[in-house]
């Protein structure tokens, strides 16, 4: 997956709308965004989105395949992290 690095990104969302009346005066100290941390490999990264991969299978042949693709808007992320990827060797010992 050298093409695609390995990151933590930082993120913020909406949260899970209210589920029951409130009083007006209750909202300003009630809600406030989410930050969120996702992890996988960076497969698109554009001025529009992220697009993170959490699993890659069958790599090895002309039907490799992906899951768990997940769209991150740009302009929700707050930070970029590059994580280091060990080779099978090093994690086997590790």
């Amino acid at each position: 997956m050298s093409d695609c690095p390995l990151v933590l990104i930082k993120w913020e969302d909406s949260r899970q709308p209210a589920p029951a009346w409130t009083y007006v005066r209750n909202l300003s100290a009630q809600y406030r965004p989410v930050i969120c941390v996702s992890v996988g490999w960076l497969v698109q990264d554009t001025n529009e989105c992220k697009v993170l991969c959490q699993n890659f299978g069958d790599m090895e042949s002309e039907n490799a395949q992906a899951s768990g693709v997940m769209v991150i808007p740009t302009r929700c992320v707050i930070s970029v992290e590059r994580l280091v990827e060990k080779d099978e060797d090093e994690a086997i010992a590790a």
